[in-house]
C-alpha cells in the first residue's frame, strides 16, 4: 500500500494536484522537460508526499525522467528522512531500492552518467543519515555492493567505487543535510573513508602508471580528480 495520501502542493502561485494518477502526466513532462514544468517542480520535490512520485520516474524509460527522480529522492532523503525515524523496514527498501536503480545505470550501454551520480548522491544522503542509526560501516558496505553487483567487470567496478568515493567528500559539504550530527559523521568519513580513498586513489595512480589504454587514462584521471576532492579530510595534495 502507498504511503502517500492525495495532498495539494502550492509551488509560488500555481496549485498542484499531486495524485497517483498525475505521475504519468508528470513523467511525460520531465522527458523532454518544458520550462512551466520545471518551475513548479521544486515544491513537488519538497513535498513529503514526493517518495512514489520519485519512484515512479526511476522507473520510467526516459533518462530525463530517471534524472529527475533521483533528484526528488535526494531533495527527500535529505529533508524528510525522520519521517521514517520508527520504521526501520522502510528506511532499509529505500535503501535497496536505491541500490538496485543505480546498478541499472551503472549497467546501462546509453548515457546516465547524471542519473548516476544522483542515484550515488541519494544513496550517500542516505547512508549519512542511516549511521546516526547505527549503519556505522556503510563505506564499506556500498563498495562491497558495487563488488558483488559487477564480479567480472573490474573497469566497471573500478570506475563505480572512484565515482562513489568522490562524491562521498562532495556530499558531506551538502547544507542540507540538516540535523545530522556532523561531528560523528566526520570521525568516521575522514578517517575510514580518506584510508579507503587512499588505498584506491594509490592503487589507481601506480598500477596504471605508464598504460597507454583509454580505460587506464579515464581510471587514472578520475583516481587524482577524486585524491583532490579528499584533501580537506587529511590527504595530501600533489
Amino acid at each position: 500500500m502507498s504511503i502517500f495520501r492525495e495532498e495539494m502542493v502550492r509551488p509560488r502561485s500555481r496549485v498542484i494536484n499531486i495524485t497517483q494518477d498525475s505521475f504519468a502526466r508528470i513523467t511525460a513532462e520531465l522527458s523532454i522537460p518544458t520550462q512551466e514544468i520545471l518551475r513548479v517542480l521544486p515544491g513537488i520535490q519538497e513535498h513529503e508526499l514526493a517518495w512514489d512520485l520519485a519512484v515512479y520516474l526511476l522507473n520510467s524509460e526516459s533518462v530525463n525522467a530517471q534524472f529527475y527522480g533521483a533528484h526528488t529522492l535526494h531533495i527527500q532523503i535529505c529533508k524528510n528522512w525522520v519521517q521514517f525515524k520508527e520504521d526501520v523496514e522502510r528506511r532499509q527498501q529505500i535503501r535497496d531500492f536505491i541500490l538496485s536503480r543505480l546498478f541499472v545505470s551503472l549497467s546501462s550501454q546509453d548515457n546516465r552518467s547524471l542519473v548516476t551520480i544522483k542515484l550515488f548522491a541519494a544513496l550517500i544522503v542516505l547512508a549519512f543519515q542511516e549511521y546516526q542509526n547505527g549503519w556505522t560501516t556503510f563505506i564499506e558496505d556500498i563498495l562491497s555492493a558495487i563488488d558483488s553487483a559487477f564480479p567480472t567487470q573490474i573497469e566497471r567496478t573500478e570506475l563505480a567505487k572512484l565515482q562513489f568515493l568522490t562524491l562521498l567528500s562532495e556530499e558531506f559539504e551538502t547544507p542540507r543535510l540538516g540535523s545530522i550530527n556532523r561531528a560523528n559523521l566526520a570521525q568516521y568519513v575522514g578517517v575510514e573513508g580518506r584510508n579507503v580513498a587512499l588505498r584506491f586513489i594509490d592503487r589507481y595512480t601506480s598500477i596504471y602508471d605508464g598504460q597507454t589504454s583509454p580505460d587506464s587514462d579515464i581510471l587514472r584521471e578520475k583516481g587524482l580528480n577524486c585524491l583532490r576532492n579528499w584533501v580537506q579530510f587529511g590527504i595530501p595534495s600533489l
